[in-house]
């Protein structure tokens, strides 16, 4: 069970922490999708937010204060912004949709363990549904498109279109919850070696000094 310490830093302390993860977030965003439109794009839409997901929710339990890991995403999709060629990019869309879940999680249910699970769930689901919310498409998009392909090959079909698109968008919607909550209970254990180890006291004076 996560829990917070007794000892809660101020929003100037918090500062700190969200400041280094906006940024590391930012780039750590764009390295992993560069990465893995290379070497694995078919599960890009699965690896790509479960990474971040490790990263980002360990990092909200330094962040109790609301809105503060808003300001992070806020930080984070800068960074995007001005890295990106486009006008308005994706990434940022799905990172500041993620910051506003995570707020929307943490704010209805607390800071508690089921908090975390919910939170990768529902980002790793918004990462599925991303293109038909930003694009107004998803069986049409060169995921789902990839995904399918891949899943026909798996299975000896004799082209994509042997399989349905219902199928497909009913595996993909198991394999997120599934990726979604496997990223939460991973972030519980992280948090909770962190403990300890003795590194949280350690964060905590770094965010003091």
């Amino acid at each position: 069970m996560v829990k917070r310490e007794n000892k809660s830093l101020i929003f100037e302390q918090q500062f700190k922490i969200f400041l280094a993860a906006g940024i590391i977030w930012g780039f750590l965003e764009l390295f992993l999708r560069l990465l893995f439109g290379t070497v694995l794009p078919t599960f890009l839409p699965l690896l790509v937010p479960f990474l971040i997901m490790l990263v980002v929710l360990t990092v909200k339990y330094f962040l109790p204060t609301p809105g503060t890991f808003l300001l992070m995403g806020i930080l984070a999709a800068s960074i995007q912004y001005l890295l990106s060629d486009e006008i308005f990019p994706n990434t940022l869309i799905i990172i500041l949709a993620v910051s506003v879940i995570v707020e929307i999680v943490f704010l209805l249910f607390r800071f508690r363990t089921v908090s975390f699970i919910i939170s990768g769930i529902l980002i790793s689901l918004y990462n599925m549904f991303h293109p038909l919310l930003a694009q107004g498409y998803l069986f049409e998009h060169v995921q789902f498109v990839r995904f399918r392909t891949w899943f026909a090959d798996l299975f000896g079909y004799a082209t994509s279109n042997a399989v349905s698109k219902e199928l497909v968008f009913a595996v993909l919607i198991v394999l997120h919850i599934l990726v979604g909550l496997l990223a939460g209970w991973l972030v519980i254990r992280i948090i909770q070696a962190l403990k300890k180890k003795g590194y949280i006291q350690k964060i905590q004076v770094f965010a003091c000094l």
